[in-house]
């Protein structure tokens, strides 16, 4: 256990499983306390459902202290997130918003349902996490939010809702951070990418739609170079 951390607070959202997990772990290894929430209603890529109480447990069980949240991050699940861990441990330092879900379509069957709730988690739900972490985060005298885009925000084939919500971000983490970075606040975006089976079997699947991208996105009687800046 460090304690580059002792005595900061964390909320991170979707933290039941996968990389959640370990910035949850990571963060209370390093002596933050820390509030684990997750809906529990997906699997982790080791097929085990996602469970915020499991990982508070094995945080508790190495020593640390966390609490678990099964609230889901909606506009008002957010406000309920932060008040769970202003009651618990009394402030707030970190914000990591880690949660995702969503459906994945070609653009022309997409529906209204399918697209607002990718983009309902994976951006709303974001701001809404900000929204009402922000009072708490600029009464400290450093806080940190970090926000998880994707790689597929550059364009991914039938990830269009996602792809957009996770560009998206970005945009919300540039502006959060210049307005909030007056208070002494920190906003930075990750994009990670995941690589086992799973993925290497997508890319096989999907060679056919990178292919056609290549081809519709090269331009036609002129260079392919980028213009300089």
């Amino acid at each position: 256990m460090g304690n580059r951390l002792e005595g900061k607070v964390a909320i991170v959202t979707g933290s039941g499983g996968g990389i959640g997990r370990e910035h949850a772990r990571l963060l209370a290894s390093e002596g933050a306390k820390v509030l684990v929430n997750d809906l529990g209603i997906r699997k982790t890529p080791e097929g085990v459902a996602a469970n915020a109480e499991r990982v508070a447990d094995e945080i508790n069980d190495a020593g640390g202290e966390a609490v678990a949240s099964g609230t889901s991050a909606t506009w008002d699940g957010a406000a309920e997130i932060v008040e769970q861990a202003v009651d618990a441990f009394g402030r707030l330092d970190i914000l990591v918003n880690n949660a995702t879900a969503g459906r994945n379509n070609d653009i022309w069957r997409f529906t209204e349902e399918e697209w607002d709730l990718t983009v309902n988690v994976n951006l709303k739900g974001y701001f809404a996490m900000i929204k009402h972490a922000a009072p708490h985060l600029v009464q400290q005298d450093t806080s940190v939010i970090i926000n998880t885009s994707s790689g597929s925000g550059f364009g991914h084939p039938s990830h269009c809702a996602y792809s957009a919500a996770k560009e998206g971000v970005i945009g919300l983490t540039r502006t959060a951070a210049r307005e909030l970075g007056r208070f002494g606040v920190r906003c930075n975006a990750i994009r990670p990418r995941a690589e086992g089976a799973s993925t290497a079997e997508y890319a096989i699947r999907t060679a056919r739609w990178t292919d056609l991208m290549a081809l519709t996105m090269a331009p036609r009687g002129a260079s392919s170079a980028p213009a300089p800046d």
